[in-house]
């Protein structure tokens, strides 16, 4: 899911340079970013993982807060260009069409709509972050039930049970707008 990113049980490790790349690219001196997620002090964590942290020299430690709030602040972010994106791209419309294909006969004629295309995109951005990813995997980037699996190291059965509660929760956006009475 970040090809930028090193995980492991204790830290991760971000590759700026790569993370950061585009209209604003990195400019900072650190060329990693760690984030300590062992518990353990930053003194403690240099000392203990010296060995693993030397690969990533220059590097900046931060904490697991620091990494959450600038997850959630990315977050934010995403979905405001995805929902500023919605009126602006061609391509929402076919990404739209693309998640919907399996469960409307006509989502062209559904989509269509401004409103009912908005709520969908609202829908879709609120849904929890491995149903939205999954999605998107699967529907847009064309990957199988099996190919994600393989990816985020879990069984096809979770990814296949995921796939179905982000469809449901979608089509009850549509049920709920009276487009579709089917379940």
């Amino acid at each position: 899911m970040y090809p930028n990113r090193i995980i492991t049980s204790d830290y991760i490790v971000i590759d700026l340079t790569k993370e950061y790349t585009g209209a604003t690219p990195y400019v900072g001196k650190e060329n990693y970013s760690v984030v300590n997620m062992s518990g353990l002090s930053d003194e403690e964590f240099t000392k203990n993982y010296a060995d693993d942290l030397r690969t990533y020299q220059p590097y900046v430690i931060i904490s697991r807060d620091m990494y959450e709030a600038i997850r959630e602040y990315s977050t934010n972010e995403e979905r405001e260009r995805k929902r500023d994106a919605l009126f602006n791209e061609p391509l929402s419309i076919e990404i739209a069409e693309t998640i919907l294909i399996d469960e409307l006969s006509s989502p062209v004629r559904i989509c269509e709509s401004k409103e009912i295309l908005s709520i969908l995109v609202d829908r879709i951005l609120s849904l929890p972050d491995n149903q939205g990813s999954r999605l998107y995997k699967r529907y847009v980037l064309g990957l199988t039930t099996r190919e994600i699996s393989q990816q985020e190291h879990v069984t096809v059965d979770t990814i296949q049970k995921c796939l179905l509660e982000a469809r449901n929760s979608i089509k009850h956006v549509f049920r709920e707008l009276e487009v579709i009475s089917h379940d």
